[in-house]
């Protein structure tokens, strides 16, 4: 599954959803596959397996990927 990220500054990005993580302002991080509440983890740890780190404080909102089909 993909996501949309889409960023304050009107930008965005489109991710797999297991390959992205969020880090929040003080400092806590999570993604949004992962079921493992609370658990706090490292940027080593997170990144470790190739995952892109997102200042949460940056993004606007998440939605799920849709990819547009042209009508011909």
């Amino acid at each position: 599954m993909k996501i949309t990220v889409y960023f304050v500054d009107n930008q965005k990005a489109v991710f797999d959803v297991d390959k992205v993580s969020f880090m929040r302002s003080d400092g806590f991080c999570f993604n949004l596959t992962d079921t493992s509440d609370g658990i706090e983890r490292t940027y080593a740890e997170l990144v470790a397996d190739g995952k892109v780190l997102i200042n949460w404080d940056n993004v606007c909102f998440v939605n799920e990927y849709v990819e547009k089909v042209e009508d011909l």
